[in-house]
């Protein structure tokens, strides 16, 4: 029996070639759900000094699919994007943006229904304004505006 070295292992020829199709099964099963699903961009942009996100999912008749979604937070003023596989058989998507600045905080839902073979946009906004007191040492306190500007695109 011929020995070949493996990942830093000593195995035999019939070994690897067991193994070699085992992979080969493993990533091929491994791609093909995804490539079942369609994908959906993303774009979160947010200005200010404070803080909030966006959270969205998938829905099959109305029902969350788990884990098919996704949440982006953010800080300041800042913008990410991205992609979100979409699930063959969602029928729905729901989003909520939210900012926080100070004691102020706001949210802002949608939910989309569409057929499984159409496409969809979702824009939604939201901001907080407020104020915010910090008192580094007794006695000595600073007094100033904090602000959060949050809007997301999703082309799906």
């Amino acid at each position: 029996m011929t020995r070949n070295n493996f990942a830093g292992l000593r195995v035999s020829r019939m070994m690897s070639a067991v193994s070699g199709v085992v992979l080969l099964a493993i990533s091929t099963f491994a791609i093909a759900p995804a490539a079942a699903q369609a994908s959906g961009s993303w774009t979160l942009d947010c200005k200010g000094n404070s803080s909030g996100g966006v959270s969205w999912n998938w829905m099959l008749n109305g029902v969350l699919i788990s884990g098919a979604g996704g949440s982006v937070g953010c800080s300041g003023t800042m913008s990410a994007t991205g992609i979100s596989a979409r699930p063959s058989d969602a029928n729905g998507f729901v989003a909520g943006v939210y900012a926080s600045a100070g004691a102020d905080a706001n949210t802002n839902t949608v939910t989309k229904t569409f057929d499984t073979a159409s496409s969809f946009q979702v824009n939604l906004s939201t901001s907080a304004n407020g104020w915010v007191t910090i008192c580094p040492e007794r006695g000595h306190c600073f007094t100033f505006h904090v602000k959060e500007d949050v809007h997301f695109s999703f082309q799906g």
